[in-house]
């Protein structure tokens, strides 16, 4: 999970990857994103503002290593050379990435509804922009 946002240049390894691949060759991408909304809101919850403000604002630069993160629309558009994007589905839109489980468990009923939630907002622009991580779904062509 989030091999590609340790990469240097993503615009060179699609190229690459295309032509290892035959047209019709489904490719799925999973990206840390840009931004996650839920995430710098948690940490404003819990009292934690410069977290969140850094989180919101610079989150690649507060990992880690730092990492590359990209919005759904750049990947898209770096692979759309070589590929037709199928789907993007966001997860931890609305559901707390690992770090926060504590709440999630506290607030487990909460969750649930919210749950519900993600799935049906999970795959609408401009929701997926938000997300934790997203899931592109691309063929070759």
């Amino acid at each position: 999970l989030d091999a590609l946002n340790y990469l240097d240049n993503l615009e060179k390894f699609s190229g690459e990857l295309a032509e290892l691949l035959n047209n019709g060759s489904k490719v799925f991408i999973v990206m840390l994103n840009k931004i996650c909304l839920l995430e710098s809101s948690l940490y404003f919850i819990k009292l934690k503002p410069l977290v969140a403000f850094k989180k919101f604002f610079n989150r690649g630069g507060s990992l880690e290593p730092e990492l590359n993160l990209y919005f759904p629309r750049r990947v898209k558009k770096i692979f759309s050379l070589n590929y037709k994007t199928k789907s993007i589905t966001a997860f931890g839109l609305l559901i707390p990435t690992d770090n926060f489980l504590g709440i999630y468990y506290k607030l487990q009923r909460l969750f649930n509804w919210l749950e519900k939630l993600e799935k049906f907002f999970a795959v609408k622009y401009p929701f997926y922009n938000f997300s934790d991580h997203y899931v592109i779904e691309l063929e070759k062509i």
